[in-house]
C-alpha cells in the first residue's frame, strides 16, 4: 500500500499569511520540482477564487 500525505503550504500576500491545503499524494513518486509546481498553481488558483491580484510575497 503507498504511503499518502496531506500536502498544503502558507503564503503570504501583503502582509497577510494564509495556509491552505492542496490535497493527498503520494510524495514518493513527485519530484520536490514538482511539489513546488503544485503549490504556486494552487496559490494561484486560490488568488483567483479569491479574487486576489496581489504578489505573493512569500511561501513555503
Amino acid at each position: 500500500m503507498e504511503k499518502v500525505t496531506l500536502l498544503g503550504t502558507s503564503f503570504s500576500i501583503n502582509g497577510k499569511v494564509h495556509d491552505l491545503i492542496i490535497g493527498v499524494y503520494d510524495l514518493s513518486v513527485l519530484s520536490s520540482e514538482k511539489i513546488i509546481d503544485i503549490k504556486k498553481k494552487s496559490i494561484e488558483k486560490y488568488k483567483f477564487w479569491h479574487g486576489i491580484s496581489s504578489k505573493v510575497d512569500w511561501f513555503t
